[in-house]
């Protein structure tokens, strides 16, 4: 699956949900200001599904399961994360975001390119940049507060080393066009890493409370890379 389609997947579970959230729907994890139906939970799995049926996979019952489990998590965990940015945070993620945005019309040869794909898949490129923000905010909030740092020099290390992942229509892709993109990536890594016993203590916090007995987990999992 592309990085383009997952992004615009995720951009549509998103409408999708502030649509059906507005008709009677069951809460299955709630907390402190929060409350996740299981409508967007949903939405969300649906759309993986049609993502490996796109790549000719199919997701087993099995597997189904761990997925569904891991989605809701997430969700719980970004929503606790927006709510403690920072104007620093929101600032760092919406830099992110319009360089990710940028590479992403780069990487399909033209806005107009863009633009269609975009119009086929339902979005616009405001609500697609909304949701990229919202991803990289909840990323920059959770570095913060757990330390976690990457360096310029780490950024350039990643980028000779794997060429093949920064070009564009045959073409290699300048440093500085991808810098903050692979900064937010490596960044993403580090929090992946770093990051469970922290979210696991926000949500204790937050006094949160997975209602569906199936979907509890132990596991934690932020944003998906």
């Amino acid at each position: 699956m592309s990085r383009f389609l997952t992004i615009v997947v995720f951009v549509t579970i998103a409408l999708t949900a502030q649509i059906t959230q507005t008709i009677a729907d069951e809460v299955i994890a709630k907390g402190n200001g929060l409350a996740i139906y299981r409508s967007q939970l949903n939405e969300e799995i649906s759309a993986m599904q049609r993502g490996a049926a796109l790549n000719h996979k199919q997701i087993s019952p099995e597997e189904l399961l761990a997925l569904k489990r891991q989605t809701l998590k997430r969700m719980i965990c970004t929503q606790l994360l927006l709510k403690m940015a920072t104007a620093e945070d929101q600032a760092v993620g919406k830099a992110i975001a319009e360089n990710e945005l940028a590479v992403l019309i780069s990487s399909t040869g033209s806005q107009q390119a863009f633009n269609k794909k975009l119009n086929d898949a339902g979005v616009t490129t405001q609500e697609l940049q909304s949701k990229l923000i919202q991803q990289a905010t909840a990323t920059a909030t959770l570095s913060r507060k757990i330390g976690a740092t990457v360096t310029d020099a780490e950024v350039k290390q990643y980028y000779e080393q794997h060429p093949e992942k920064f070009t564009a229509n045959g073409k290699a892709i300048g440093y500085k066009d991808v810098q903050t993109k692979i900064k937010g990536s490596l960044m993403r890594q580090k929090v992946n890493a770093l990051a469970p016993a922290y979210l696991d203590k926000i949500c204790k916090a937050a006094n949160v409370q997975v209602l569906d007995a199936s979907l509890k987990d132990t596991a934690t999992t932020l944003i998906p890379m």
